[in-house]
Formats: C-alpha cells, structure tokens, sequence
C-alpha cells in the first residue's frame, strides 16, 4: 500500500498522465494544464509536420519541421518533471544525401535556451554551437606597464540568409512582420508561386550564427482564394554552405484542421 501511494503522488507520474493525442495532434501539458509542446503528427497523408515548444505562460520557444518524404525529418523530447521541455533533439537527412542534420537544443525549467550543440555534418565541418552569455570586459591598461599593446585579430563576419518555401498549391504573398536590426534586402512582401523557394533577405554578425527564427516571422497575405485555408508556419533545418554562411528555411503549410 505504501509502495502504491508513492507511485500516486510522484511528479512523473503525474506529468505522463497530462499528455494526449488525436489522429492530427499530440499535446503534452504543464501540470497546470498549459500546453509545454504541440507535434503536429506525420502520416500517410501529413508529410510535413512540426514541433513546437511552449513557456510555461504559452510563450513559444521552439519551433522544428519534421517530414516523412524527401529523406527524414524528426524531433525528440526530453522533459522536466514538471511538464516544461528539458531537451529537443531535431535530425534530419536529405534522401540519398550525404548530408546529415543533428542539433539538439538545451533548455533549463522556465524555458530559457542554455545550451545548442550542433554535431551536423555538411562536408565543410563546423564548430559546435554554444552561446556564450558572459559579457567579456575589456583588458585594463596600466600606464605605468611599457609594453606594447597586444595585437587582437578582427572578428570574423558570419552571414545568414533566410528563404521561404511555398507547399501551397497556391500563389501567396509573405508579409514580413519581425525582421533583423541588421537586415538586408528583406521587402515588406514578397510574392510566392507554389512550389518555389524564394530568398527574402540576409543579416551580418560578428563571431556567432543567431537562429533565424528569434529574429526573423512572417503571415501570409489574406484573400478571396486562401482565406478559407489554415497556414502553418515551420523552421526547417538550415544548411552551411560555407563555414560562414548558413540558409535557414520557412516553410508555408496549408493544412486545414479541426
């Protein structure tokens, strides 16, 4: 009977009971009843997904595409006792492709990002990604020390650029809500035929890649053809072309849902 009690009020026991899904979505939840994440489901007929990631005040905090054609696209999940997302773990690999996606994302129990390793492999090689919070101050100079100053090399400039990807069957006009404070050549809107993966704009930084998804959203355009249909918005994996520049991909879903 004691052993029974305890298995009842364990945190874990409680967490895994605040989860369901239906034949479209998978939801688990806080144990206040918010939603932590929301998968929308592959099947025969959705192959193209995603995960998404909550704060405990519904927030969102990640975002990940997942797919069933063209090679693979996955995510998994590790979480907190208390419901709230601990690690996502997103791979990917093209079909037939050498190329293969691996980043896993840490976060800490109020949904803070604190750590991203990227173990991708791209032919070019890459160095794993951890941000650095620590502000670095700069070095005191003594002016009594008659030294000569030290030489320090230049930062060196990653670029990143953003594309849009229309898996409508339709034309659509991307309107860019949020862009990068350092952005270039981003339009307010930019037309899209079905099929198409267009370029909507780039952004410099010095020493770092920041994700294009903190600094980057879009709605489409409502009209007389689409307003009837259900837009979904999905970070797909980006790809390094160069070990200073990386492509981040949107993709456009129409996936009308109940």
């Amino acid at each position: 009977m004691r052993l029974l009690l305890i298995l009842f009020l364990s945190p874990l026991f409680l967490f895994s009971q605040k989860s369901k899904s239906d034949s479209t979505f998978e939801y688990t939840y806080f144990k206040n009843g918010k939603i932590s994440t929301k998968r929308l489901q592959l099947s025969d007929k959705i192959h193209f997904g995603y995960l998404k990631a909550y704060k405990i005040d519904g927030i969102e905090i990640y975002s990940m595409s997942t797919r069933n054609v063209g090679g693979h696209g996955s995510v998994d999940v590790d979480y907190y006792p208390s419901g709230a997302i601990k690690k996502a773990h997103a791979t990917s690999q093209p079909d037939g492709g050498i190329q293969r996606g691996d980043i896993t994302h840490f976060f800490d129990e109020e949904g803070n990002i604190t750590n991203i390793v990227d173990l991708s492999d791209d032919g070019w090689g890459r160095t794993v990604t951890i941000p650095d919070f620590k502000k670095v101050e700069p070095p005191v100079m003594n002016p009594k020390n008659d030294k000569k100053p030290e030489v320090i090399s230049c930062a060196v400039i990653y670029s990143s650029e953003i594309f849009i990807v229309n898996f409508t069957n339709k034309p659509q006009t991307i309107i860019s809500k949020k862009t990068p404070p350092n952005g270039i050549g981003f339009k307010e809107k930019t037309l899209v035929n079905p099929g198409d993966t267009v370029l909507l704009g780039g952004y410099y930084e010095a020493q770092l890649f920041t994700l294009a998804a903190t600094v980057y959203s879009a709605e489409v355009e409502l009209t007389k053809q689409n307003k009837n249909s259900s837009f979904h918005f999905v970070w797909d994996n980006f790809t390094q072309s160069t070990p200073t520049l990386r492509k981040h991909y949107l993709l456009l879903i129409d996936k009308k849902v109940k």
